[in-house]
């Protein structure tokens, strides 16, 4: 108001209020003086200005209150008004604004001065993904994918011209850079129904434009699979397997397990589906005939491979892609552990160890791997049988966790001054060996330790 100039609350927030979400992201469209308002507003916030694009004029402040955050975004109006600008944007649902100059500090006069130009108010009523205009879908081809975000998110429908748009230009998805991609990704496998939506996607031939792996994965897999129709329905049941279990989780998992499980794995329940789906994308290369039996030898390590190719290029975190490449690499353990005539308690801790907190979400996974063969190879006794190892596994999970906690019987310092050994790998050595016997109830005082590695301090200085 003071700089003469018309400021507009747009999009998403709009979209949020109308269907009475929470929201924490606000989208500002004005019509000069765009880095001077984004200044002004981080100054009184104490927070600062971040560029997202300078050309377009795009600016974004994050302003943290209460251990709670709110992003906001100031950009300068694209066109000669608002009703310009709002023709540039993505679906109808999203090209609703609100002037400032009419807001008052009561919030309900948003649905009282809405510009909306496409009837957009309308569309969220009825719960419909409408695009404005092919040309928009072009010019961002992110915005193919976005549809079926906003979808997973919202729980609404794309509409059939929408959908056969998004079919036509599919190929348009590579375009767009590789980390708004992952970011669309990971919000729809952070739905609670991300197997239909990727089932859609891959109908819209977009999947396989984003995972060009799975081709082989289709093409191959049906000759050499259990499953009717082949490995890549496999793939596919397994995370609709886990989101089963995630969703109900007390008519899978113990009750005494459920509370810590569902808290250890909230950061990471995404990267379990992106997991769950991609487990076995190298099987189609492992594939063997060994006497009369469809053997896949190693697929897990190669697979593991891949699945780093693939999150590297689309740059997710060093830590995503390190958690992948573990729990596909050591997806075969746990169905391994189950067949042992004894679980030994040195068994449980190495894996333990090797899996560390990524022991649930590799549990979980084996649980949803299993239940994918549900009327194909498996019967519903043999999943039960797997479920009860599963939770006793989590259950004596958490009681290593425990056990974790307590303080080391040898350091590096004393096992160096007591032996008189020199800084090196072997060092290492001793303290895996004691901690190992620790964890399994064989040592637990000082004295202890030190007895245990004198009786294998030979063998190790051979090793070593």
């Amino acid at each position: 108001k003071q700089n003469n100039q018309n400021i507009y609350l747009v999009g998403g927030a709009i979209r949020d209020f109308l269907l009475e979400r929470n929201f924490v992201d606000l989208d500002f469209v004005v019509t000069k003086n765009v880095l001077y308002i984004a200044n002004r507003f981080a100054k009184e916030f104490n927070s600062r200005v971040i560029v997202l694009d300078d050309v377009n004029r795009i600016y974004r402040i994050v302003v943290d209150k209460q251990a709670k955050s709110l992003t906001v975004d100031f950009s300068l109006m694209r066109g000669r008004d608002i009703y310009k600008d709002l023709s540039k944007r993505d679906f109808t649902i999203n090209a609703i604004a609100v002037p400032i100059t009419d807001f008052t500090y009561d919030i309900s006069h948003i649905g009282r001065n809405l510009i909306d130009p496409y009837n957009g108010r309308l569309d969220i009523a009825k719960r419909i993904i409408k695009h404005i205009s092919d040309r928009n879908l072009v010019d961002d081809p992110l915005r193919l994918l976005r549809a079926y975000r906003l979808k997973a998110e919202l729980k609404f429908n794309i509409s059939p011209k929408t959908k056969k748009v998004i079919k036509k230009y599919s190929s348009l998805i590579s375009k767009p850079a590789k980390e708004r991609i992952r970011d669309e990704l990971i919000k729809i496998f952070q739905s609670e129904d991300s197997y239909s939506n990727v089932n859609e996607l891959d109908k819209q031939k977009l999947f396989e434009k984003i995972f060009p792996e799975i081709k082989r994965v289709k093409r191959s897999a049906k000759k050499h699979y259990f499953h009717p129709q082949g490995l890549w329905q496999h793939s596919k049941l397994t995370l609709k397997s886990l989101e089963r279990i995630l969703s109900n989780p007390e008519r899978f998992l113990s009750q005494e397990i459920i509370s810590k499980t569902l808290k250890h794995i909230s950061n990471r329940i995404y990267l379990m589906k992106l997991i769950a789906l991609f487990h076995d994308i190298s099987k189609p290369e492992a594939v063997k005939k060994i006497s009369g039996r469809t053997r896949f030898f190693g697929h897990e390590t190669s697979s593991a491979k891949q699945i780093v190719k693939i999150l590297t290029r689309l740059h997710f975190s060093m830590k995503d892609i390190q958690i992948a490449e573990n729990i596909v690499k050591n997806h075969m353990r746990p169905g391994s552990l189950a067949q042992s005539k004894i679980l030994t308690q040195k068994a449980l801790f190495r894996f333990f160890r090797d899996l560390g907190d990524e022991s649930v979400d590799l549990l979980i996974i084996s649980l949803a791997d299993r239940m994918s063969y549900v009327g194909i190879s498996t019967n519903q006794k043999e999943i039960e049988k797997h479920k009860k190892f599963v939770c006793k596994l989590i259950e004596k999970f958490f009681e290593h966790k425990e056990k974790q906690s307590r303080p080391k019987l040898v350091d590096g310092y004393i096992v160096m001054n007591k032996f008189g050994l020199s800084p090196g790998p072997i060092i290492g050595a001793i303290l895996k060996l004691v901690e190992e016997n620790q964890a399994i109830g064989k040592i637990n005082s000082e004295q202890e330790a030190i007895e245990l590695i004198e009786k294998h301090l030979p063998k190790l200085k051979k090793k070593f």
